[in-house]
């Protein structure tokens, strides 16, 4: 038999495109269930999902109660939502034209980008990611909209953007010096020594950060000379994990 795979996450299916929200109690009908990730699958099993949240699992296709709503996965292997614990989701999948457009584009554009994203990864089965690095206010406005119901998407923990010395990976670099000074000149993320990077911390969590990320070292795709080597002192790096 050929199973297909479901995924469960805070009482919401994702097995294609996204119904419309679920009726107060949601009968699941599940061929074969993985709900201890570890153990065996468990075989024919009934998820009952009360008010958005997994109230129990029954052994069986258990005849629902009047007024449940009922899905059919009995062809189907389910398995909890997956989660992501590094993502871009503002981010182009295209390297290429993200570089090429990049310029162009403003926070409406990236933002438009981040909702697709949003989509793509929940319906893959991702219910859960943790954003490592974008524009600070995109990504927790996405979140915001998710959590909402304004659009649809995973769980998003934003770490708005990466922190970074000047110079640094997560730094303004790859630009001719106009472009560089005018882009230094918005960006909240650059710090130098342990007060600037204490601010810089503080500067994320305002735009509603909810994990930091910093730039140590280089990256495989910095445009800098220093390669892969440290880049942050250890004073700074102390001042950011404190302040965070």
């Amino acid at each position: 038999m050929f199973w297909t795979a479901a995924v469960l996450g805070a009482g919401i299916l994702v097995t294609g495109p996204l119904a419309a929200q679920p009726s107060a109690t949601t009968y699941i009908h599940a061929g074969r269930l993985l709900d201890q990730p570890g153990r065996e699958p468990r075989g024919q099993s009934t998820i009952i999902v009360r008010e958005g949240k997994i109230a129990e699992v029954r052994d069986g296709f258990v005849a629902p109660e009047a007024g449940a709503r009922v899905i059919d996965l009995k062809n189907a292997f389910v398995l909890p939502g997956l989660i992501d614990m590094h993502v871009h989701i503002s981010s182009d999948d295209n390297l290429l034209r993200s570089r090429l457009e990049s310029s162009g584009r403003d926070v409406e554009d990236v933002f438009v980008i981040a909702q697709g994203n949003a989509r793509r990864t929940l319906e893959a089965g991702f219910t859960t990611v943790r954003d490592l690095g974008g524009d600070g206010r995109t990504t927790t406005t996405l979140r915001d909209a998710i959590n909402n119901g304004v659009i649809v998407g995973p769980t998003v923990i934003p770490a708005g953007t990466m922190i970074s010395v000047t110079g640094g990976h997560g730094g303004v670099n790859g630009m001719n010096r106009t472009l560089t000074h005018a882009v230094a000149a918005e960006r909240t993320n650059i710090c130098d020594g342990p007060d600037s990077c204490a601010s810089a911390v503080r500067a994320q969590i305002s735009l509603g950060a909810e994990v930091i990320k910093f730039a140590a070292t280089g990256g495989v795709r910095s445009n800098v000379a220093g390669g892969l080597g440290k880049q942050m002192s250890d004073a700074e790096m102390k001042s950011v994990v404190d302040t965070a």
